[in-house]
């Protein structure tokens, strides 16, 4: 396994695997909906608690500190039912995106309907994980702030619990994914998907952690040219606002459309490197597994 070689051959296959970034635009609009719930409930969650719920006004004429725990409940059920929809989408999306690439490395390639015939067994499969590790990710996002509205936590307390629940659902994330790449690659089911992940990562974990850090790096870079680009904007529709300057505004809000765009190549790039690395650690990892079983019989 040479990283080195990884990175050169990840960064080729992104900018010519055309149908990982069509499958990865699907990805983030099938995401968008449980994004959009299940943040808003943690935002509204954060304003009430820190007493700020007229930055939020009224829903219906309902102030939000005034919901009852019953509605708050009925409210986490929502979020809970549409992210795990979304999960299993999300990951149909990603199994078709590896299958792509897996494809696109061999010198083939597949369109992205061929790319989504993942076979009624790897369908079943990904229903499976959606209603089991699923669930257990989207509680570990949900629960905090349903319970710190409930219990009646302080702002401290529910960061001290999300500050140690994010390690634990990073950890989860990351070993979906492999199983997930189980399960598209070799059409495994979970369990097996998940013994064979596991032989996989234990032969090339220091890859995958190099795999890690690289997206790791990746993200902060695109933090870093966000950051001054969204800044900017932000000032000049203040300012439009505050002069009441209708070409302020309108600039401002064109600078957001345009910075709209900007954010989504830049995630969409972040997403097709990350998934074109994973998948490359994988098969060199594979190939070692390979060879010691071979060498073993």
């Amino acid at each position: 396994m040479n990283p080195l070689s990884i990175l050169k051959q990840a960064w080729l296959l992104t900018w010519h695997t055309r149908t990982l970034w069509v499958l990865t635009v699907l990805l983030f609009a099938a995401l968008l909906p449980a994004m959009i719930l299940s943040g808003g409930f943690s935002l509204a969650a954060s304003m009430v608690m820190l007493r700020e719920d007229s930055v939020l006004g009224s829903v219906g004429g309902i102030r939000l500190p005034d919901l009852a725990p019953a509605a708050w409940i009925a409210l986490a059920g929502a979020a809970l039912l549409v992210t795990v929809a979304a999960s299993a989408v999300s990951w149909i999306l990603q199994a078709a995106s590896i299958r792509a690439f897996m494809a696109a490395a061999d010198g083939r390639k597949l369109s992205v309907g061929e790319s989504l015939r993942l076979g009624w067994n790897r369908f079943r499969s990904i229903l499976t994980l959606s209603l089991t590790f699923g669930v257990l990710t989207a509680l570990l996002a949900l629960a905090p702030p349903l319970s710190a509205l409930l219990l009646h936590w302080d702002m401290a307390a529910l960061q001290l619990i999300q500050s140690c629940i994010t390690p634990l659902t990073s950890l989860v994330s990351i070993s979906l994914f492999l199983v997930l790449m189980s399960i598209a690659v070799e059409d495994l089911h979970p369990v097996r998907a998940a013994g064979n992940a596991w032989k996989i990562f234990r032969a090339g974990w220091w890859g995958f952690l190099l795999v890690l850090a690289a997206g790791f790096l990746v993200g902060i870079a695109v933090a870093v040219v966000l950051t001054p680009i969204l800044t900017l904007v932000a000032a000049i529709f203040s300012l439009g606002i505050a002069l009441k300057s209708g070409l302020l505004a309108f600039l401002g809000s064109a600078a957001i459309a345009v910075s709209a765009l900007i954010l989504l190549g830049l995630l969409s790039f972040s997403m097709v490197f990350s998934t074109v690395l994973y998948s490359l650690t994988y098969r060199s990892a594979a190939v070692l597994v390979r060879t010691g079983e071979t060498g073993r019989t």
